[in-house]
């Protein structure tokens, strides 16, 4: 290697195998100034398997990010608004953005549950991912025919993370394409440890389950609630929009409550509009064990059957008159849901 005196500018050979690692000092012979030799730079010896997880982590975080962004552009483009921007008690449904105060917000439903002696003891707190929740709750419930195998399968192999097969060559079309683009989705977003695709003759879905809880969560329920949640918003802005009117509404989802008798309690939803309170209960499981709880709670609330609502995924349409008519609650398949939520809305705002 060469070296030059700083002083003098005369230039040396050295032998660079010969060099110290913490590298050395050196007279120049022509004027004696002191010659500083560098350290050595250590090279960096890494794993090519460990480079090459390490590229993949970046690169599913980085979809992770352009996804939340894109879902973000899409309810804040031209047409519409934020979720969080239709909870409205003032301004017209004429298509412009709707804007609330955050402090009148639940001031409805807080008055309503001071009145019955009921407490809120919590409320949960908005997370950066909520718009990314709320897309794959909204595309679970959607296609939830095309998705309920998948969806089962992760649910039963998540609390351990477990790795599972999921062969689906005797499906139709549009659930391979449905199950295939949302457990694509999940993997970008980290909510499956690990996914493929294995195409014709196969046809296998091969993926891990994630234990983390916020995925725990979504999977356990939390994602049907959103869904009636964003469904029960449609509902109220199509009406507004169909009849060219303003509605005052707002709601509550998964609030902990104390009630008179100092128990606690969680509900899913609690929805307001124009006064009349709607109380929903969303279950991906059993539910028979529920409905004791539920009717006494209706009782609580001062919610009627017409206005207590359990939402049921794996229930068939034509049982859902049948329990209703036994049970204090309005009981709905998630594909009744809507329709059901509509006529119920309807008939109070008519008899208003």
């Amino acid at each position: 290697m060469k070296i030059q005196c700083n002083q003098c500018q005369t230039q040396y050979s050295v032998d660079e195998t010969k060099i110290p690692e913490q590298g050395a000092n050196v007279i120049c012979k022509k004027c004696n100034e002191k010659i500083i030799i560098a350290p050595k730079k250590k090279v960096l010896q890494v794993d090519p398997d460990n480079l090459l997880r390490i590229e993949k982590l970046l690169e599913r975080i980085a979809i992770s990010l352009e996804a939340i962004v894109n879902i973000v552009s899409i309810q804040n483009d031209d047409n519409g608004s934020k979720l969080s921007d239709w909870v409205s008690h003032d301004e017209p449904a004429n298509g412009s953005k709707i804007h609330i105060n955050e402090d009148q917000r639940n001031e409805i439903i807080v008055n309503y549950l001071d009145k019955r002696l009921i407490q809120i003891k919590r409320l949960p707190e908005a997370q950066a991912s909520d718009d990314l929740i709320n897309s794959f709750a909204m595309y679970l419930g959607d296609n939830y025919d095309a998705i309920e195998k998948l969806y089962k399968m992760i649910k039963r192999t998540m609390q351990k993370g477990e790795s599972f097969k999921l062969h689906i060559a005797n499906e139709p079309q549009k659930a391979i394409s449905s199950m295939c683009q949302f457990a694509h989705r999940l993997y970008q977003s980290a909510f499956l440890a690990d996914y493929k695709y294995h195409k014709s003759p196969q046809f296998l879905i091969t993926a891990r389950s994630s234990s983390l809880p916020n995925v725990q969560n979504f999977f356990s329920g939390q994602w049907l609630e959103r869904y009636i949640l964003q469904k029960m918003i449609e509902v109220v802005v199509n009406y507004m929009a169909n009849h060219s009117t303003h509605l005052k509404w707002s709601y509550l989802i998964n609030p902990q409550i104390k009630l008179p008798n100092e128990d606690d309690f969680e509900l899913d939803i609690l929805f307001e509009v124009q006064e009349r309170m709607y109380w929903v209960e969303a279950k991906t499981g059993d539910y028979q064990s529920y409905i004791d709880k539920y009717t006494k709670m209706s009782k609580v609330l001062g919610v009627d059957n017409q206005h207590a609502f359990m939402v049921l995924t794996n229930i068939e349409d034509n049982l859902c008159g049948s329990l209703s008519s036994m049970f204090s609650m309005n009981v709905c398949s998630i594909h009744s849901f809507m329709e059901a939520f509509a006529d119920v809305l309807s008939q109070d705002l008519q008899n208003q």
